[in-house]
């Protein structure tokens, strides 16, 4: 194995992944690279609007695993304007509280079962 770490690769894959997408008030681009990982760790979101004129843009690191990255990446917009707070346009209390009920779902049997299925 010589150097190289576990989870890491012999060289870093180069290889980029770019996003882009626009809507009548916003145009984005972004940019994904693996790096020295064994796989594709990070997700994110890139939403010009996710349903009522707002944005989200957001990166989530997976931190040495890709599940809960991922599954972050599959439930934060729904359960971010479902919020009581969002609804009340009171954004930093509503992305405080979803990430707060992401790591809730994360716990749950459920929740364990589907990250169980990113691996």
């Amino acid at each position: 194995m010589g150097n190289q770490l576990a989870g890491f690769g012999e060289s870093p894959d180069k290889t980029k992944h770019d996003h882009k997408g626009e809507n009548a008030r916003v145009r984005f681009s972004c940019t994904e690279m693996q790096g020295w990982r064994g796989s594709m760790e990070d997700a994110h979101i890139a939403e010009p609007d996710i349903g009522d004129g707002n944005s989200l843009f957001a990166v989530f690191d997976g931190h040495g695993g890709r599940e809960v990255a991922k599954f972050v990446e599959n439930h934060f917009v729904k359960n971010l304007i479902n919020c009581d707070a969002y609804k009340r346009k009171d954004y930093k209390l509503a992305l405080e509280n979803t990430f707060l009920k992401m790591d809730r779902l994360l716990l749950t049997e459920k929740g364990k079962q589907e990250l169980r299925g990113y691996m």
